[in-house]
């Protein structure tokens, strides 16, 4: 990794047997031109987020979320999530950076997983069909988990229509 870096931007990218990085870390000079500075191989991280301090970085996976350490402009993994699902999407960490929470696609399902040092814990998860019907509603979630602890009235709401 070069010692100067005037931007830098991780993209993630899918995965197949002729590419299997993962993670490009790219250098965006003043100038708009980008170069490659790193490649880490991690199988389709198509989601990305960084913690609010900025020393983390949260990844989906071919199954679950990975865990990053930021050191300055490196990249270095702290822990993996396996969560048993195909298409973990939409990452977002907490305003206090203590949760990260994730959707998916083909099962459906939401949820969210507290982190601590860059360690998770045991992941909440639930159906996300009750979302949408909660934001139509006008009721308000501070976060994912906020939906699992609410399930009767997710239930309730989905009655009525």
């Amino acid at each position: 990794m070069p010692g100067i870096l005037a931007m830098l931007v991780y993209i993630g990218c899918y995965t197949d047997a002729k590419n299997s990085n993962g993670i490009v870390a790219v250098d965006v000079l003043p100038s708009g031109e980008m170069r490659v500075v790193e490649k880490y191989k991690i199988d389709n991280a198509i989601y990305l987020t960084r913690s609010p301090d900025g020393k983390r970085v949260y990844s989906s996976d071919a199954n679950g979320i990975v865990a990053f350490l930021d050191e300055k402009g490196s990249l270095k993994e702290t822990d993996r999530l396996n969560l048993n699902m195909r298409c973990i999407c939409h990452l977002s960490v907490s305003a206090d950076g203590k949760k990260v929470l994730f959707a998916e696609y083909i099962e459906g399902k939401a949820g969210s997983v507290e982190v601590d040092g860059g360690m998770f814990g045991t992941p909440a998860i639930g159906g996300l069909y009750g979302i949408l019907i909660l934001m139509f509603n006008g009721i308000i979630l501070d976060e994912i988990s906020d939906f699992l602890t609410k399930k009767e009235e997710v239930k309730d709401l989905l009655e009525q229509y």
